[in-house]
């Protein structure tokens, strides 16, 4: 799988594993992408 492009410095996302949740992170600017699947998994499921 190619990865993620950080959207504020063009270079690649790294992968991390948080709470058996993937969460891309870029190296640079530690800006973070979470799909919306991973954000339910992160906060519980509960909604706002």
């Amino acid at each position: 799988m190619v990865a993620l492009k950080c959207p504020r410095c063009n270079i690649d996302m790294k992968k991390i594993i948080k709470d058996k949740v993937e969460i891309d992170v870029c190296k640079k600017c530690r800006g973070m992408w979470l799909d919306d699947s991973e954000i339910e998994k992160l906060i519980g499921g509960s909604k706002r």
